[in-house]
C-alpha cells in the first residue's frame, strides 16, 4: 500500500492493529507517505505518535482523548449512573459528523462510541437528544445483530470474527453521503428524498427499538414515497474555455509542463492503460466531474497531475471504445464536453482522444500520438 501511495503526491494514511500478535492492545497511528517512506505524525488531538486501547494493561485509553467529544470518560465508569448528564452525551457527540472529525477527535473515540453506548446502556435518558437524527426517507439504523456491541470490537465497518459490524459513526456518515447524492447527483438543488420509509416522526423510538434487539422497528415509520414514473436528469454541464484566460491548461499548452501519455498493457488480461500527465492531465482533469466506470472502460483523474484511462481486455498498442445507449447519458453527465467537440492530448509520445457526438462518446487510446489524430469536430484544447 505504501509503495502504491509513494508514486503519487504526499498522502496521509491511518492504521490500527494489534501489537505482538496478541489480543491487545489495539494501537492507532497515522502519518504521511512521501518518497516511498512512511513518516509517523502526532495525532491532531492528543499530540502523541500513537494511541492505544488496552483493557488488560495500564489503559484502557492511552493517551487519553482530550477533545471536546471523546469516549475516554466512558471507560472510567461501570454504569451510566456514574456519569454526569454531559458525559452521557459524549458517545453521541462523537458520532455527529457535523461536530466531530479527524482533526478534533481521537481515534479510539471514533472506534468505541457504539460499544460504550451498549455497555453503559446509554440512550434511555435526556442524552438521546444529542443523537444525530435520521432524515426523512432514509433508514439509517443498525440491526442489533450487526451492531458494534462489544468493548473488544473496534471495527467501525467490517467483521469481528464472523460477526458483521457497523458502528453508529459509520451510519451517520453514510446518511450524510446518501443525502448529498439525493440532493445533488440526479437533480442538483431539487432536494430529492431517499426511497425508504419516513421514520422522522419516530426517529428516537426506532433507534431504541433496534438497539434493544427488535427487528420490527420500521413499523413505526410512515410509508415510503411513491417514485415518479421518470427521473429527469439534468443537462450535461459543458466546460467553459475562454481563450483570454492564459492560465487555463486547456488554452495554454505550457501550463503543467509538457503533456505526456504513456500507454502500456497491464495484467494477465492485457488491459490497456493510458497514464496521462503534464498539461494533458491538467486539461483532462478539468473535463471530468469524478470517476467514470463502465464495463468497457475506467476513466479517472486522481488529481490535476494524474489521469488514467483503463480499457479491460484491450489491445496492447491501441484501442477504441464507443459508448452509446443508456451509458451515453451517464458519461455525458460526467464528461464536460459539448456535442461536436473533442479533447486530444498534446503529448508527442502516446495519444488519447475523446469525441462527443449526438449519439456516441468515442475514446481512442494509442501508443503513437498520430494514431488518434483524425475526425471532425471542435478541439477543446487547440
Amino acid at each position: 500500500m505504501i509503495r502504491e501511495f509513494s508514486a503519487t503526491p504526499s498522502r496521509s494514511i491511518a492504521f490500527m492493529g494489534l501489537q505482538g500478535g496478541g489480543p491487545e492492545p489495539w494501537t492507532f497511528f497515522a502519518g504521511r507517505v512521501d518518497g516511498n517512506r512512511f513518516i509517523p505524525e502526532a495525532g491532531p488531538v492528543h499530540g502523541q505518535s500513537a494511541q492505544s486501547l488496552d483493557f488488560t494493561g495500564g489503559g484502557p485509553v492511552s493517551p487519553p482523548g482530550t477533545g471536546r467529544a471523546t469516549t475516554t470518560p466512558l471507560f472510567n465508569a461501570s454504569s451510566r449512573d456514574e456519569l454526569s448528564s454531559e458525559q452521557r452525551k459524549l458517545a453521541f457527540a462523537v458520532e455527529d459528523p457535523a461536530a466531530s472529525h479527524f482533526f478534533n477527535t481521537d481515534c479510539v473515540s471514533c472506534h468505541t462510541s457504539s460499544s460504550r453506548t451498549h455497555d453503559l446502556q446509554l440512550g434511555d435518558g435526556a442524552e438521546l437528544a444529542r443523537r444525530t437524527p435520521v432524515p426523512k426517507n432514509l433508514t439509517g439504523y443498525v440491526l442489533k445483530l450487526d451492531a458494534q456491541d462489544s468493548s473488544w470490537n473496534v471495527r467501525n465497518f467490517g467483521y469481528f470474527f464472523d460477526k458483521p459490524t457497523v458502528s453508529g459513526r459509520t451510519v451517520t456518515e453514510t446518511v450524510e453521503v446518501a443525502m448529498w447524492l439525493n440532493r445533488n447527483v440526479r437533480v442538483p438543488g431539487a432536494g430529492i428524498n431517499g426511497p425508504a420509509r419516513d421514520c422522522s416522526g419516530a426517529d428516537d423510538a426506532v433507534w431504541t427499538c433496534f438497539r434493544d434487539g427488535r427487528t420490527d422497528c420500521l413499523k413505526m415509520c410512515g410509508a415510503a414515497p411513491v417514485p415518479t414514473a421518470e427521473v429527469i436528469a439534468p443537462p450535461p454541464s459543458i466546460l467553459p474555455v475562454n481563450p483570454a484566460v492564459s492560465g487555463d491548461p486547456c488554452v495554454n499548452g505550457a501550463v503543467g509542463g509538457p503533456g505526456s501519455v504513456e500507454v502500456l498493457p497491464f495484467g494477465a488480461t492485457q488491459s490497456i492503460v493510458a497514464q496521462v500527465g503534464g498539461n494533458d492531465s491538467m486539461c483532462l482533469s478539468r473535463l471530468l466531474a469524478g470517476a467514470f466506470v463502465t464495463p468497457n472502460m475506467v476513466l479517472v483523474c486522481s488529481g490535476p497531475t494524474s489521469c488514467t484511462i483503463t480499457i479491460p481486455d484491450g489491445a496492447t498498442d491501441t484501442d477504441t471504445i464507443v459508448i452509446t445507449g443508456d451509458e451515453l447519458t451517464r458519461v455525458r453527465q460526467f464528461l464536460r464536453l459539448g456535442v461536436g467537440t473533442f479533447f486530444q492530448s498534446r503529448a508527442a509520445n502516446g495519444g488519447i482522444r475523446i469525441d462527443v457526438t449526438g449519439d456516441a462518446v468515442t475514446v481512442r487510446v494509442a501508443k503513437t500520438a498520430s494514431d488518434v489524430a483524425s475526425g471532425p469536430g471542435r478541439r477543446i484544447n487547440p
